[in-house]
């Protein structure tokens, strides 16, 4: 008898697995998200934030560094200064999701559990906003300003006043930089803290005499005030890095 090449008993049952039976569909263009294991050692971590190619790669070492530091993991204190600097000088490569505060979080850590880098990292940021003012003119200009922000926020009320110096300095040079219009778009609704908070070095009397004379010189009556006389920080930051003496003569001058 012929056989029917149609006949199903021909064919044996197929169980499909369930792993294929879960699959995420991908939208057109869009590639799968991948996946990689975390690194063991803060090193590797270290390492692995250099990464320019494998987004997964930099990601499974970003997201583990946080806990890496905060227990302070086998190496970290042989490398929290390199680490911080890596830090400061990191750049969003692959759009990754809440990029600037896993950032900052990061340097918390690295400032709470080895506090003797922080001189070092204010060197950093003065060169950092340095970099920033020669930036002026740049497209990337604006990216830089918010990342220097973000960076600078935990440094703000650090005991010594060198670090609070660069903090300043930054503010200084963001307000430089950004053009007005962009500025007071990204910044408007935080320089009511900056100048607040640089009215409060003013107060302190563990300030040093420089930052007093630096943050003294912008106080104001009224929020208006505080934007026009927010300008006013900026050039008698600059001035104060010439001498004291030219500082106290342009504020009574200029403020009166």
């Amino acid at each position: 008898q012929a056989v029917d090449s149609d006949d199903e008993d021909d064919f044996p049952a197929y169980e499909v697995p369930e792993s294929e039976k879960n699959f995420e569909v991908v939208p057109d263009g869009a590639e799968p998200e991948r996946k990689a294991t975390a690194p063991y050692y803060i090193r590797d971590c270290y390492e692995q934030l250099s990464e320019k190619e494998k987004y997964e790669v930099f990601e499974a070492a970003f997201f583990a560094l946080n806990e890496m530091i905060r227990r302070k993991a086998i190496g970290f204190v042989d490398i929290a200064s390199s680490l911080a600097k890596k830090l400061v000088y990191l750049e969003d490569k692959f759009s990754t999701k809440d990029f600037e505060n896993v950032r900052k979080q990061c340097l918390i850590s690295c400032l709470v559990m080895r506090p003797e880098i922080a001189p070092k990292l204010a060197r950093l940021i003065y060169c950092v906003s340095d970099i920033l003012q020669k930036a002026a003119n740049a497209p990337t200009v604006v990216k830089m300003a918010t990342s220097l922000a973000d960076v600078v926020a935990p440094l703000k009320f650090h005991p010594d006043a060198f670090v609070r110096s660069s903090v300043l300095f930054a503010y200084f040079s963001i307000t430089l930089a950004v053009p007005d219009g962009v500025f007071f778009e990204l910044f408007g609704n935080v320089v009511r803290g900056w100048i607040e908070w640089s009215t409060m070095c003013a107060d302190d009397v563990d300030s040093s005499d420089q930052q007093r004379k630096i943050a003294g010189a912008i106080r104001c009556e009224n929020e208006a005030a505080d934007l026009v006389k927010f300008t006013v920080l900026a050039l008698l930051l600059l001035i104060s890095f010439l001498s004291q003496q030219k500082l106290a003569k342009f504020s009574s001058v200029v403020l009166s």
